[in-house]
């Protein structure tokens, strides 16, 4: 069902449904959440829902790319072009951090953990929303730069994965495990600064 033609979104029921859903989710997951529960949730009618949200799978990625947007949308890499590689990466590299220490966005990988053996698609919908385009966009960016002169990197994808792979390192598993609390301010700073400073020994222009 999709949303009227011509009819005005109510931008504060498209907030409180993805709030809503967001919470549903959490506690029920992707199989267990229904529309009915989170339109209740949202005080909202169902078809108040339907009308913003083709479907729950729908709803379930705008959920996961609204609290990717909030920390770090994908679009504003390529604003950081004309920066020195390391602030730009430093400033991507705290956005991204942010967001998966988030205990809501820890939560979600778990749920997303606990359900993808009987349902993959929940991983996928995952991936589709926050991980593909984010690393699409910084692979823009580095190629932007390769194009510059800035740095040299032969397959920037590879490169694109890398740096977020190194990012999340051991400590994010151990964090989404529950065997470890969140990290400090000061644990953030010194893992960025590492990777960050790895990551331009590799690909930094040779004089």
């Amino acid at each position: 069902m999709n949303a009227k033609a011509g009819r005005p979104r109510d931008e504060t029921k498209r907030a409180a449904i993805l709030l809503a859903a967001g919470q549903c989710f959490l506690r029920d997951g992707l199989e267990g959440a229904s529309m009915d529960s989170i339109a209740d949730a949202a005080g909202v009618s169902k078809l108040t829902v339907y009308n913003n949200f083709q479907n729950k799978e729908t709803l379930f990625r705008e959920v996961i790319s609204a609290k990717c947007r909030e920390f770090s949308p994908p679009d504003s890499f390529l604003a950081l072009v004309d920066q020195a590689p390391r602030a730009a990466l430093t400033q991507i590299a705290n956005g991204f951090l942010r967001l998966m220490l988030q205990p809501e966005v820890v939560a979600m990988h778990r749920v997303v953990i606990g359900e993808a053996g009987r349902n993959p698609r929940v991983a996928e919908l995952l991936n589709e929303a926050g991980a593909r385009p984010t690393l699409a966009a910084f692979s823009e960016l580095l190629k932007a730069w390769v194009k510059a002169g800035k740095l040299e990197i032969p397959a920037t994808e590879r490169a694109s994965d890398h740096f977020f792979n190194m990012l999340k390192g051991h400590m994010l598993q151990e964090v989404t495990l529950n065997l470890r609390a969140l990290p400090s301010s000061s644990e953030v700073k010194r893992h960025i600064d590492d990777c960050v400073d790895m990551f331009l020994r590799a690909y930094e222009v040779r004089r």
